[in-house]
């Protein structure tokens, strides 16, 4: 086996020849694996990661596998190294990369009597219709943020709404994502989502990094898929402020104190210059 990436990306492309529909990039210092979309793999170091969750990692961990450290002082814990074994075995790597991807291995309609017709026709237009429900397959990409309950919420209350705020809520950022945004040093970044008011995840595009000794980053881009849309992040440790827009919506991020931000939709017009 070849020792390095190029050679063991060779390897494990051809271990994974019968999984159609696998694509493979450059990113990371390494490269990056998809299954139609769904990013699932690294092969970084001659060495194969795959996305693990809460039903797969004990596969792993069973096997004395350890999760991708990307830097003495940054591991990535959604993806784990794949077993030799199991990477070795054609067949078996092909079984944990469609579950990594969360792949489902044939669609079975058990009531008899169904057309064939319906058969084709379902298998055909189920993946358009989650496509079109989630704009693409974001819904399965990590979230740079999440939402933070009022019930988990701790410390005083955050102030009161602003005249031209629209809507608000407080998030708590993924601290690995972000000391991974902001390292200018791992572009091409994995896919990185991020999740605002309408329901919908937006993949991040980062076009922009610039990091200074002080541990402060401004990160700028765009949203994959969409039109009309730019953001900006300045990033110093772990507080974060800055602006995101998406055709005529606009929104804020917004370090309130304590390491406590929230997302803001505001309204242009309303808002007092800055």
């Amino acid at each position: 086996m070849a020792r390095n990436d190029d050679g063991f990306r060779d390897f494990v492309l051809d271990q994974l020849r019968d999984l159609r529909g696998v694509t493979c990039r450059a990113m990371f210092g390494g490269y990056g694996l998809s299954h139609r979309k769904k990013f699932f793999g690294i092969i970084h170091e001659s060495r194969l990661y795959f996305k693990v969750g809460t039903d797969t990692i004990e596969d792993y961990t069973a096997l004395g596998m350890k999760p991708f450290r990307v830097s003495s002082k940054l591991t990535l814990r959604t993806y784990y190294e794949v077993p030799p074994d199991v990477l070795e075995d054609s067949e078996a790597i092909i079984q944990w990369a469609k579950r990594s991807a969360g792949v489902s291995s044939r669609v079975t309609l058990k009531k008899r009597g169904v057309p064939r017709g319906f058969v084709l026709a379902f298998c055909v237009l189920l993946p358009l219709v989650v496509r079109t429900a989630w704009g693409t397959d974001n819904a399965n990409l990590p979230l740079l943020w999440r939402d933070v309950s009022p019930q988990t919420a701790q410390g005083q209350p955050l102030p009161a709404k602003k005249p031209w705020v629209i809507r608000e809520r407080e998030i708590a950022f993924d601290p690995q994502l972000l000391a991974l945004l902001k390292n200018a040093a791992a572009r091409p970044h994995p896919p990185i989502a991020i999740d605002l008011f309408q329901g919908r995840m937006y993949e991040l595009d980062v076009t922009s990094t610039v990091s200074r000794l002080s541990d402060l980053s401004s990160v700028r881009g765009t949203l994959k898929n969409t039109t009309k849309t730019t953001w900006a992040l300045v990033i110093s440790g772990s507080v974060v402020n800055g602006s995101l827009q998406v055709g005529e919506r606009l929104y804020k991020v917004e370090h309130v104190f304590n390491g406590r931000h929230r997302l803001l939709e505001v309204d242009p017009v309303k808002m007092p210059a800055e």
